[in-house]
């Protein structure tokens, strides 16, 4: 039992290893973000056999609801009236209410495979790494101006 519990934290640093030296960045930013996800929750092989697909389908729901909002939120240069900008702040309620109503909607799921306390220890984790994410960004940039977050 002990060797498939330090096997299980292992395998996803060399998996980690292993990608990132064959994929492009995005591919490579998504393998880290799983391995730092995995690592966190400390997911029995059970619980990642049902949480992955799950948690697959959500992200990529979100991803679709983003992409949808980028469409139509395209930024001009050019000055908006008020009836435009109205109009605008409309739309950016409904993408952040969709964005909830998707959050609800995993909730309930997630907790059906994992627990609650592992399903909060989920929402911290990616949190956690969009954070570390930036600061190695900035990082790379030598903090550059106009590296993100500056």
């Amino acid at each position: 039992m002990k060797m498939i519990k330090v096997l299980m934290s292992i395998l996803p640093i060399m998996w980690t290893g292993a990608i990132m030296a064959q994929a492009p960045k995005k591919e490579r930013v998504e393998a880290l973000r799983i391995a730092y996800i995995s690592e966190r929750l400390q997911l029995t092989p059970e619980e990642a056999k049902l949480f992955w697909p799950v948690y697959t389908k959500l992200e990529n729901e979100m991803k679709e609801l983003r992409k949808k909002h980028r469409m139509n939120d395209e930024e001009t240069t050019a000055p908006i009236t008020e009836e435009e900008a109205d109009k605008k702040l409309t739309e950016l309620i409904a993408f952040k209410e969709a964005q909830l109503a998707l959050a609800k909607k995993y909730q309930v799921e997630l907790k059906k495979v994992i627990p609650a306390t592992k399903v909060l220890l989920l929402y911290r984790a990616e949190e956690d790494f969009k954070k570390e994410l930036l600061k190695r960004i900035r990082e790379r940039r030598g903090g550059q101006p106009g590296a993100p977050g500056r």
